[in-house]
């Protein structure tokens, strides 16, 4: 009986505890199977928990930091020099606001050419001066994000820039002091989700040519964890994208996150839903690969 258990225990001094606990035993196991079914299901939010902290964090630490522009040069020296930049057919990068972020400009500085005008529209272009010239050099398509919707699902698309810098210049800021093209404008942008049909005309069901997507973070982690905003654009995006690509046949584009020195941490707590890029590229430690 539990009163001869209890009685046995206490001769033994200390039985009691050991009755305590084995009664308990099957209470904790159950409270912890919970917790885990509810990490794997998100139901407890531990990633937004753990996500909203590191952002209140990294955004206080950035304001700090006085290096931004030598940083962000840095970075588009190691960035623009990866194969997969080199040989791309289509980039898509974010273009930066005003503060507290990487300047994305150096990166489309190698991306437009100032001598001309049809940059980012892809293709071949000849370089060179004097006996040099004729040298071939790929021009790759050139895309940027325009928000779709900012109350419900968070979505953008990423659309093609003809006119290089000319063009960028007459974008307008959005909410988040992000320049961006206007609705009317977009409706004759290429869109980099829709592909282009084999005589060049978009729309069609042929090959997305976004092969590299450069993504910005509030914090990445060593092994190609992201912390973003907060409004699951770029996480939506990408899963669109990969999936639209792998049912045309081809390889996922690759995915490559530019940081601050700042902006490296140990580690980011993921969701199932949270992209991990494939490299990290920062301003001292280059690019970051391989897991």
């Amino acid at each position: 009986s539990c009163a001869a258990r209890k009685g046995r225990g206490h001769k033994r001094g200390g039985g009691g505890g050991a009755l305590v606990l084995s009664l308990h035993r099957p209470i904790t196991n159950r409270i912890m199977r919970g917790v885990n079914e509810a990490l794997i299901n998100d139901a407890v939010d531990v990633v937004s928990l753990s996500k909203n902290r590191l952002r209140r964090d990294m955004r206080a630490k950035i304001r700090q930091v006085e290096d931004i522009s030598e940083q962000s040069r840095r970075i588009a020296e190691h960035l623009v020099g990866m194969n997969e930049f080199v040989n791309a057919n289509g980039v898509g990068i974010f273009l930066s606001m005003s503060s507290n972020e990487i300047d994305s400009g150096y990166v489309l500085s190698d991306l437009f050419h100032s001598d001309r005008y049809d940059v980012g529209v892809g293709g071949v272009y000849e370089e060179g001066e004097g006996e040099e010239w004729g040298r071939r050099r790929k021009r790759r398509k050139v895309y940027v994000p325009r928000v779709t919707d900012y109350e419900g699902k968070g979505t953008m698309d990423m659309l093609r820039v003809g006119g290089g810098w000319s063009e960028i210049c007459g974008f307008k800021r959005n909410r988040w002091d992000i320049p961006e093209p206007s609705k009317k404008a977009s409706a004759r942008m290429e869109n980099a989700l829709r592909g282009e049909s084999a005589d060049g005309s978009a729309g069609g069901s042929a090959e997305l040519d976004l092969d590299v997507l450069v993504v910005p973070c509030v914090a990445y982690d060593k092994i190609g964890r992201r912390c973003g905003h907060g409004g699951g654009f770029y996480d939506r995006f990408i899963e669109e994208l990969q999936d639209k690509r792998e049912r045309a046949g081809q390889k996922k584009a690759i995915l490559i996150g530019v940081a601050l020195d700042e902006q490296l941490v140990e580690n980011v707590v993921s969701g199932r839903h949270d992209t991990v890029v494939d490299c990290v590229v920062s301003s001292s430690g280059g690019v970051l690969r391989g897991w």
